[in-house]
């Protein structure tokens, strides 16, 4: 075996490295990363369109889960919290949202509902405070995972009975 009598200089050409740092074809140009961007966005948003009616269950279930958590907690405070206080606070807060919500949606009789249908909006809301103070009633003797199954199974009841 013979070396050459010379070493061998390595310079950027014969070592494979370009004259550019970052390699240009390594990274993006701005301009590329902001199409590819916009182009996630596109199909973000095509599948949001897509399945907004299972994103709004989702979120309604969790903010139910965590709403029963966050009751679950109160009633097993020294002293606890009593269940009408907590059903209180909570319509209080829903209350104000929801009459904020139809005065800026200019929502006509924003208070008692529209003439006809007074009489049902009544017996929906007692129906619903009884339903509402069962569940949190339940969270007092009940474990949070068979109170979230009972919360979970009253849609299909409804189903069934109605």
């Amino acid at each position: 075996m013979s070396f050459p009598s010379q070493p061998i200089a390595l310079t950027p050409s014969t070592a494979g490295f370009s004259s550019t740092f970052p390699p240009e074809d390594v990274f993006a140009t701005r301009t590329d990363r902001a199409s590819v961007f916009r182009g996630l966005w596109k199909k973000a948003t095509v599948v949001y369109e897509n399945n907004i009616g299972l994103l709004l269950m989702i979120a309604s279930q969790l903010s139910g889960t965590c709403m029963n958590i966050t009751v679950k907690i109160l009633n097993e405070l020294n002293p606890p919290i009593p269940t009408f206080e907590i059903i209180f606070i909570r319509m209080s807060i829903t209350y104000f949202f929801s009459i904020l919500y139809m005065q800026r949606a200019s929502v006509p009789y924003p208070v008692t509902g529209p003439p006809g249908v007074r009489y049902f909006l009544a017996i929906r809301g007692v129906t619903g405070f009884f339903g509402l103070f069962g569940i949190y009633y339940s969270l007092i003797y009940l474990s949070l995972s068979d109170a979230i199954v009972i919360t979970f199974l009253m849609p299909t009841t409804i189903a069934i009975v109605g």
